[in-house]
């Protein structure tokens, strides 16, 4: 199997293309197709830009699908759940719906679920609470968002 990996040799940092095998002895090894260079002084963005030009020119795109995709924002959803089902297991949203007053027209239980949660997966002060808001799924769920709380 083809693959591309970093090797260093007298502190600088190489790209290669290299394949795996069994040799004789039935063993694993691993064969240098091509050195695509020095890569030390480039950025990560030419880094990519080197390997994806060789991809092409070798026409092996269908060995590489992941160069057809764009990297995304990424949301934290592993920490997030487990309080929410928490949250609504307990029914907290009715309890504090019902213990704030009706004058109050900030949705007070959703901003203490969120706060519930960021102290679940990263506690800190309320306004690292507010910047983790955009990390969070709570970000991309239409009744979570802060121009709306």
């Amino acid at each position: 199997m083809a693959r591309f990996r970093r090797t260093t040799a007298r502190d600088k940092t190489y790209l290669q293309y290299v394949s795996s095998y069994r040799n004789e002895k039935k063993q694993p090894a691993t064969k240098v197709i091509a050195n695509l260079g020095n890569i030390s002084e480039m950025t990560e963005t030419d880094v990519e830009r080197l390997t994806l030009s060789f991809i092409k020119a070798v026409e092996a795109e269908d060995k590489f699908p992941m160069s057809r995709f764009s990297l995304g924002k990424g949301y934290h959803y592993g920490s997030c759940l487990p309080a929410i089902a928490i949250w609504e297991q307990l029914g907290l949203d009715g309890i504090i719906n019902n213990a704030v007053s009706r004058k109050v027209k900030i949705p007070v239980s959703k901003i203490s679920l969120i706060q519930t949660a960021n102290r679940f997966s990263e506690p800190s002060s309320k306004l690292a609470c507010y910047r983790w808001h955009s990390n969070s799924m709570f970000s991309q769920l239409k009744d979570f968002v802060f121009s709306d709380i």
